[in-house]
């Protein structure tokens, strides 16, 4: 006699249904996805911890070479200023009081 089991179960024999094995389900325990879920999220997050245990000594180790680099006579590039390079013109627009004549623009022409 055969008996049907409902989803997460196999059946064993012909007279009883047994749960799956760790991390397989569905029909007669064919779907692995969740076994490859767990060893995915445990290899990520075995890498995460790691990533977080190295960057405080990495940066630490980062940070003291920084300062022997400094003080290696490596010459300093200076800034640049924006008040020294032409500080004498003004370069605002302002309204034009002068009465002399533009040569650009066309007089009208009364009769």
């Amino acid at each position: 006699m055969c008996i049907a089991c409902p989803s997460g179960q196999k059946a064993e024999g012909s007279e009883k249904c047994v749960n799956c094995p760790f991390g397989y389900s569905g029909f007669t325990c064919k779907e692995s996805w969740k076994l490859v879920l767990v060893i995915v999220g445990s290899v990520l997050g075995g890498l995460l911890l790691i990533t977080l245990i190295l960057l405080p000594i990495v940066a630490r180790k980062q940070a003291n070479g920084l300062k022997d680099f400094a003080n290696a006579g490596v010459p300093r590039i200076p800034r640049a200023t924006t008040t020294s390079w032409n500080s004498g013109t003004n370069l605002e627009m302002t309204p034009n009081t002068s009465r002399e004549r533009d040569p650009y623009v066309e007089e009208p022409v009364f009769p």
